[in-house]
């Protein structure tokens, strides 16, 4: 007798935010979530030279590269940790996991250690509290 073969689960992504049916707290909530990403992004975007469309693009077209993902990371690291947004709150305004977020952070705060990488962190720090 044949046994079934195993198929593999697949993770449903996280239901997509419909803000009109969310309660107005929530409301605020994600948009003042949303307002501090678009300004990390637009720090990190004068920064690196590339275009703040492509580092605040919800969801891209497949992998990303290097750079791109380096950027996107450090804006979630910048909105969270520079303007004190909350982890989980990002996450439900970027319409993603809450683990991507951690794990954005985790790896920014890991390379923190190198004095030239801590340098340009800071002035880009320092540059999002210019701008807020």
């Amino acid at each position: 007798m044949e046994r079934p073969r195993k198929t593999k689960r697949r993770r449903r992504p996280p239901p997509r935010v419909q803000p009109n049916r969310l309660p107005r707290y929530k409301r605020a909530r994600l948009a003042s979530a949303w307002s501090a990403y678009l300004q990390a992004v637009a720090v990190v975007a004068r920064v690196s030279g590339l275009p703040m469309e492509a580092i605040a693009a919800r969801r891209g077209a497949g992998r990303i590269g290097g750079e791109l993902a380096f950027c996107r990371s450090a804006a979630i690291y910048l909105a969270v940790c520079g303007l004190d947004t909350q982890q989980a709150h990002l996450a439900q305004a970027l319409s993603r996991p809450r683990w991507p977020i951690w794990n954005a952070c985790r790896s920014i705060e890991a390379r923190r250690d190198d004095p030239k990488f801590d340098l340009l962190m800071t002035s880009m720090e320092k540059m999002l509290g210019e701008t807020a």
